[in-house]
């Protein structure tokens, strides 16, 4: 599954207000994304292979997870040693307390909703 996806407004008037149509494509060719990667070069260059480029009032949809790849924000759930905050609040919401540390220590603040 590719990482990027981008939504042109079409070919369809690009200089009305209005568009008729929408197209929704993958960008091929992108690699397994590391800390330190160009990710807009990549995406560029891409485009260009498959004989597109980014127009005025297009939409380009980046995954989260790419993004903090290439920004170098990534963690070794291995590594990761839980809280007894994070023990607990895992067991409320059933979820791996190494994931809810990660989660707690880039959190300012826990709201309860």
């Amino acid at each position: 599954m590719n990482n990027l996806a981008t939504l042109p407004t079409a070919d369809l008037e690009r200089n009305s207000s209005s568009y008729d149509a929408m197209e929704m494509f993958t960008i091929g060719g992108l690699p397994d994304f590391t800390p330190g990667m160009d990710l807009a070069a990549f995406v560029i260059q891409a485009l260009k292979k498959q004989g597109s480029e980014l127009q005025q009032g297009d939409i380009l949809v980046v995954a989260h997870k790419v993004v903090s790849k290439c920004e170098g924000a990534v963690v070794s759930i291995d590594e990761v040693i839980p809280t007894d905050e994070a023990i607990a609040l895992a067991e409320t919401v059933n979820k791996d307390p190494r994931k809810v540390q990660v989660v707690l220590d880039q959190s300012k603040k826990l709201s309860e909703v």
